[in-house]
């Protein structure tokens, strides 16, 4: 049975008009918001987001307020990551302009999403186009425990250890001495009253790098005190500073700082803290260190051919004095610390401000893929020992 004409055509009206609303809500709150996929893993279609042309604009209603910054994930469980204490009190001028919070009810009217990799979280449905998330680690990408392939264009800003990254956030720095405040020599004997020669503090006993296998060989040349994974050493008071300051820096002529991942520019405080120290570090590491450290101020083990080549020049500086102590000349001229000069927190508010128009999507991919950024332990040890 047909329906009449005139509830046909009514119908039909009905229809259009529906379509016209349903296009109407579309492009009026389409162009607010992106949808997103309801997943843990993928925020969104990747390709067709990296290719929007409204990806970090500013919020209208937010011009030249203070940049407000969201903890989308904890810190190591810690919802509060505490940067906002941390620019009180390093760079209280930008105190009022950036401002966090853990209240995940602010997000839709939060400027930048902070997300440290390394902890759970979940990707929300909706992302408003003007928002920046940024990509936040600290560990190798060895460590980074989660595939990235997903969230390959989620992110406008990244902040890591990586010289390369949009905001640098490495675990120490050297840097020289300006010339008119310069240290004036003054000839010590670095060597004097130490009556150990190579300390190892170690809590990871099995690395990405192989670095107990390289120690392991380097024991059967050299006398290693190994503090920690299984060793016989210990430091008597649970204190790293005193571990550091009294009973390594006063008595121990060498340290091991080697890193648990081989990848370019992994540089932590194993490194640093022994440089802050009267020790001399023996490095190994997949880093060009001798772009980023003071010259002649660490040993490497890919110098040398073998563990127990190293251990014969360890021994050779052990009854050399003088050759030892040009390990240290560089303090004449440099100071190294494990906490750089600006904060990241103030870099964080200073770049997101200067960036607050940013379009740039960070390929994580490619910038953080393990594939590009480290190496294979048999191929870094290749010749040297057998892994």
């Amino acid at each position: 049975m047909s329906l009449p004409a005139n509830t046909r055509h009514l119908g039909l009206l009905y229809g259009t008009l529906l379509l016209i609303l349903t296009t109407a809500v579309y492009f009026i709150f389409g162009t607010t918001f992106i949808k997103l996929p309801q997943t843990t893993v993928s925020m969104f279609q990747t390709y067709a987001y990296r290719n929007a042309d409204k990806v970090a604009t500013v919020h209208p209603d937010r011009r030249g307020m203070p940049i407000k910054i969201i903890y989308w994930s904890p810190w190591f469980d810690i919802k509060d990551w505490g940067l906002q204490h941390a620019i009180k009190t390093t760079c209280p001028a930008l105190a009022k302009t950036c401002t966090f919070t853990t209240d995940r009810r602010q997000y839709n009217d939060s400027d930048v999403v902070l997300v440290h990799i390394r902890d759970s979280y979940v990707i929300p449905k909706y992302r408003p186009w003007f928002q920046k998330w940024v990509f936040v680690l600290k560990e190798s990408p060895v460590y980074t425990y989660r595939s990235l392939s997903q969230e390959r264009w989620l992110y406008n800003i990244t902040m890591t250890y990586k010289l390369g990254s949009d905001i640098s956030d490495v675990y120490g720095e050297c840097i020289p001495i300006k010339t008119n405040s310069a240290r004036a020599h003054v000839k010590h004997n670095y060597a004097e009253d130490k009556k150990h020669l190579v300390a190892w503090f170690v809590s990871n006993c099995h690395t990405q790098s192989k670095r107990e296998m390289y120690v392991k060989e380097l024991a059967k040349h050299i006398d290693v005190h190994k503090f920690g994974c299984g060793g016989k050493y210990s430091c008597p008071v649970r204190n790293r500073k005193y571990c550091d300051k009294v009973l390594l820096n006063r008595t121990y002529k060498f340290y091991l700082s080697f890193e648990n991942s081989l990848c370019t520019e992994y540089i932590t405080e194993k490194l640093y803290r022994i440089l802050t120290l009267n020790v001399v570090p023996v490095v190994l590491g997949y880093s060009n260190y001798t772009d980023i450290l003071p010259p002649h101020s660490f040993i490497d083990v890919r110098d040398f051919d073998s563990p127990k080549a190293l251990a014969m020049y360890l021994k050779m500086l052990n009854t050399n004095d003088t050759k030892y102590n040009m390990y240290f000349a560089w303090k004449d001229t440099h100071t190294c610390t494990t906490s750089p000069a600006v904060d990241p927190a103030c870099k964080l508010c200073r770049y997101v401000q200067r960036e607050r128009h940013r379009k740039k999507m960070a390929d994580v991919v490619q910038f953080w893929g393990r594939k590009t950024n480290c190496i294979d332990a048999k191929e870094f040890y290749h010749g040297m020992i057998s892994v």
